[in-house]
């Protein structure tokens, strides 16, 4: 973006005020939640259940931290943790049992329990109190582009568009608090 080459970025970049500082930001469009994954039988009912079996994460990612957070803050400690070099390898080390359980995005979780791959495996809780919002991304003065951007976003919600792929990627409709975050910036 930064460098011209590109007039709008659709990603998952949180909408941060330090980003914001050399990006535009449209209204937000999604928001992602931190869920933990794992093998059908491990008992992971809770997020405070992950204290009791192995975990894992892809190195470096926001949820690695947040459960970092998370466990320190319950002191735990880290011994029952692995960090994969990839989301790639931190689905594998799961599947083949190197960790009893991962955290990745919801979306990431919904994509594997779909594909056929992850039968054996279940959805657990969420990362509590943290949701990743996330917007179109534009060149930071081009205020018209990024006006329009937002309106395209609310038609999105308006003619149904943004639910029906949401369904159709996720299995689930877009959260009723995003559908009317979109409807009140009209």
């Amino acid at each position: 973006m930064i460098s011209a080459k590109t007039d709008v970025v659709v990603g998952s970049t949180s909408d941060t005020l330090a980003r914001a500082k050399s990006v535009g930001f449209t209204y937000p469009y999604f928001v992602f939640k931190f869920q933990v994954l794992s093998k059908k039988g491990v008992k992971v009912d809770s997020f405070e259940d992950l204290k009791n079996v192995k975990v894992g994460a892809a190195l470096g990612t926001t949820y690695e931290t947040e459960y970092f957070k998370y466990a320190d803050a319950q002191d735990w400690g880290r011994d029952n943790y692995t960090s994969f070099k990839s989301e790639n390898d931190a689905f594998l080390g799961l599947y083949q049992g190197k960790v009893d359980a991962l955290i990745s995005t919801n979306t990431n979780i919904a994509t594997k329990l779909t594909s056929g791959q992850f039968d054996e495996f279940v959805a657990g809780p969420y990362v509590p109190n943290y949701d990743d919002v996330v917007g179109l991304i534009a060149k930071r003065d081009e205020l018209a582009w990024i006006q329009y951007l937002n309106l395209f976003l609310v038609y999105q919600v308006r003619d149904g568009r943004l639910n029906e792929l949401h369904v159709k990627h996720f299995g689930t409709p877009v959260s009723p608090d995003m559908v009317q975050s979109l409807r009140d910036n009209k």
